[in-house]
C-alpha cells in the first residue's frame, strides 16, 4: 500500500513537471498550430501548372530555333511489355511532350524481349546526336534488371532521373547542383 502511494505521488509529480515544461516552452517557443493560423494557403493546380510548364518549354524551344533553325529536340521513351498503365502513361508522356514542342518516339519491345537487347537500343540512343532524353517506362518485366536498365541511360539524356547521379543528388540533403 505504500507502494502504491509513493508511486501516485511520484506519478503526480511527474506530471506537474511536464505541464510546467509545457507552459515554460509555450512562453519561448511557437507552436506549429499556432503559427498555422497565421500562413496564407495557396491551392495549387497541378494540371495549370504542368500546363505553364509545358509552355514555357514550347517558347523555349521556340527562342532556341530562331538561332538554330535545324534544332529539333528528341524525347526516346523505350516501353517494354504492353501493360495497359504503362501503355496509358507513355501515352500521356508522348501528348505532353508533342505539346511542349519535343519530338517524341516510343520504341516498343515485347515482354519476353532479352535484356541485353533493350541495353543495346539504349547504347545506340545514348550515342545518337539526335536524341535529346530517353526515357525508360517502368515497370520491366521480371526478367530484367530495373536498376541495371536505368543506370544504362547516361546521366545527361536521363529524363526520369534514374541513373546513379541523377539518384545520388536527390538522397542529398540541400540543394542540388545540377551539372546540366
Amino acid at each position: 500500500m505504500l507502494r502504491n502511494s509513493v508511486r501516485r505521488l511520484a506519478s503526480v509529480q511527474s506530471t506537474t513537471r511536464l505541464l510546467k515544461s509545457l507552459q515554460v516552452q509555450q512562453q519561448s517557443s511557437r507552436f506549429f498550430s499556432q503559427s498555422l493560423s497565421s500562413l496564407d494557403a495557396q491551392v495549387l493546380s497541378g494540371t495549370e501548372l504542368a500546363k505553364k510548364v509545358r509552355s514555357e518549354a514550347h517558347d523555349s524551344i521556340i527562342k532556341m530555333q530562331k538561332t538554330y533553325p535545324n534544332f529539333k529536340p528528341t524525347l526516346s521513351i523505350i516501353q517494354v511489355g504492353t501493360r495497359p498503365d504503362s501503355t496509358a502513361y507513355v501515352r500521356m508522356k508522348l501528348k505532353a511532350s508533342t505539346s511542349s514542342g519535343v519530338n517524341c518516339e516510343v520504341i516498343k519491345f515485347d515482354e519476353n524481349t532479352p535484356e541485353v537487347t533493350i541495353l543495346n537500343k539504349i547504347k545506340e540512343l545514348n550515342d545518337d546526336v539526335s536524341v535529346h532524353g530517353v526515357l525508360v517506362q517502368l515497370p520491366l518485366p521480371k526478367h530484367m534488371d530495373e536498376v541495371k536498365v536505368t543506370n544504362s541511360v547516361i546521366t545527361e539524356k536521363d529524363v526520369d532521373g534514374f541513373d546513379r547521379y541523377n539518384t545520388g543528388e536527390l538522397a542529398k540533403r540541400g540543394a542540388c547542383r545540377c551539372h546540366w
